[in-house]
C-alpha cells in the first residue's frame, strides 16, 4: 500500500480522526489497512494488529512461523503434508520442514470459526452432502438446515416458462 492509499483510506474510514489507530509496524501499512476494513463489531484479529501477537503451538509452544520442536506431535510433513509422526513417508536430510502456522477450522457454509464437532454416520453424510463437499467441515445448525430441507422437498412452485 502506497502513502497516498494509507491517507485516502484514512480519509474514508476515520473522516473525523475519533477513533484509535491498530499499532502499526514501521513501514508495514498494509496491517492498517486490514484493520480498517474490518466492521467494528467483528472480533479483534491481533494477529492483523500487531504482527508479534502470533499463535504458539500447544504441544511444543514455538511460535506461528518457526519450525516445531523436533519430536513435536502436531508438526506436519512436508511431503505429503500428514502428521509427521504418523505418515509413511521416508524423511532424509534434505526432507523439508513445514514451519506452524494455525489454520483455524471455518464452517464451509456459514463461515463460522471454530465450530464443535458432532459425528454423522457416513451413509447418512453422503445422503445429505453433495459429494464435492463431502471433504468439508460443516457446524450442526448447518448440517440440520441442510438435512432439514433435503427431507421436506422444494417449498416453492416450480418455475415457470416466460413467452413473448
Amino acid at each position: 500500500m502506497t502513502r497516498d492509499e494509507l491517507l485516502t483510506l484514512l480519509m474514508t474510514h476515520l473522516p473525523h480522526g475519533e477513533d484509535a489507530l491498530p499499532l502499526i509496524r514501521r513501514g508495514h501499512y498494509y496491517y492498517l489497512g486490514a484493520a480498517l476494513g474490518r466492521r467494528p463489531d467483528s472480533p479483534s484479529l491481533d494477529h492483523l494488529d500487531n504482527p508479534d501477537a502470533r499463535m504458539r503451538c500447544p504441544e511444543c509452544d514455538t511460535w506461528e512461523g518457526s519450525l516445531h520442536v523436533p519430536g513435536c506431535d502436531i508438526e506436519r510433513c512436508g511431503v505429503c503434508g500428514r502428521q509427521l509422526s504418523s505418515c509413511d513417508c521416508p524423511h532424509t536430510a534434505d526432507t523439508p520442514r513445514v514451519p506452524y502456522i494455525n489454520w483455524p477450522i471455518v464452517c464451509a457454509r456459514c463461515g463460522g470459526l471454530w465450530p464443535r464437532l458432532f459425528g454423522v454416520p457416513d451413509a447418512e453424510w453422503e445422503h445429505y452432502i453433495q459429494i464435492n463437499r463431502r471433504h468439508a467441515v460443516v457446524c450442526q445448525p448447518c448440517y440440520e438446515t441442510i438435512k432439514a430441507w433435503v427431507d421436506t422437498g422444494p417449498s416453492q412452485p416450480p418455475p415457470t416458462q416466460f413467452t413473448r
